[in-house]
């Protein structure tokens, strides 16, 4: 991916499925190497899962901003939890509502959108990110309804929680 002052960035996981840490490194063209653009994995299973996250994603309002949702094995079933945290800069990130996370970023950090279960029909690659009138953060995604029917939801912010709409039957 590209910054905003056009630096090239490269992600990567540093582990298997289920079970990994996230890496960004940026490209020195100067030099011709890459370096790590943070000290730390910017997204961390800590030996126990792993995150699979969309790039940040520059919004209107000028921040970098990021979904995930985390997995326990290599088996698509046990994605869960739907998260999200804003960044003004790719390396100070914090949650919706502003409230800094310290890196690396790990499930307990207070992240989550939707805490759907592992089961609950949440597919990695299955969520997208988009912004409202006023710039706020809108998540769509899919994950089973109470029928264990795969349906359509929306997530948006509203005076500092989550609103979780279904928006298909």
């Amino acid at each position: 991916m590209l910054t905003a002052n056009g630096r090239l960035v490269f992600r990567y996981r540093h582990g298997c499925s289920g079970n990994g840490e996230d890496y960004y490194n940026v490209y020195d063209c100067e030099s011709r190497t890459w370096r790590r653009l943070l000290d730390t994995p910017l997204l961390d299973g800590l030996g126990r899962m792993n995150a699979y996250a969309t790039l940040p994603e520059k919004g209107p309002d000028g921040w970098w901003h990021m979904i995930w949702v985390w997995r326990d094995t290599p088996d698509c079933s046990t994605n869960y939890d739907l998260s999200y945290m804003r960044s003004p800069d790719l390396a100070n990130w914090t949650t919706a509502t502003g409230w800094p996370l310290a890196l690396p970023v790990v499930l307990e950090s207070g992240a989550v959108v939707d805490s759907a279960p592992p089961g609950g029909g949440m597919l990695n690659g299955k969520q997208w990110l988009g912004f409202d009138k006023t710039a706020r953060p809108v998540i769509s995604y899919t994950k089973f309804d109470e029928d264990g029917r795969t349906q359509a939801y929306c997530a948006h912010l509203e005076n500092d929680d989550w609103v979780i709409r279904q928006i298909s039957n």
